[in-house]
């Protein structure tokens, strides 16, 4: 995600950039379970949050679900503001129980709310149980 569009847009699978387009449900898994997030900012300093929200969709769930995984908040310092700051995030664990239909497809969909802060990063391992 490059800037603050508010718009879902599909996740990327890695660094070079590729799209991922569907998960294929393994047989025998019944939920998603947990979420892992690592947010990494490059930002100037700014007055509103940061909100990456993902969307979970497509067939292999019977409704979808959006979820709130980061948010942060940087405050503005008097005068004009020039410097930077890239801010690493622990591993935030997100405990959800989203049903999945095991052999269907799903979809996962991000977006960013908030003033822009540069190139966000967002990695997100997902738990199926």
């Amino acid at each position: 995600m490059t800037q603050a569009t508010a718009v879902y847009a599909p996740l990327e699978t890695d660094a070079t950039g590729a799209t991922l387009s569907t998960i294929k449900i393994p047989v025998g898994v019944r939920r998603i379970s947990r979420l892992y997030v690592v947010v990494v900012l490059n930002a100037a300093f700014v007055v509103t949050g940061a909100n990456f929200v993902l969307k979970f969709h497509g067939k292999a769930v019977t409704s979808e679900q959006e979820i709130v995984v980061y948010r942060t908040q940087y405050e503005e310092g008097a005068g004009t503001v020039t410097g930077t700051i890239v801010k690493f995030s622990p591993v935030a664990v997100v405990a959800v129980d989203i049903p999945v239909i095991a052999g269907n497809d799903l979809q996962i969909s991000g977006a960013y709310v908030g003033t822009d802060p540069g190139t966000p990063l967002i990695e997100v391992t997902v738990e199926l149980s």
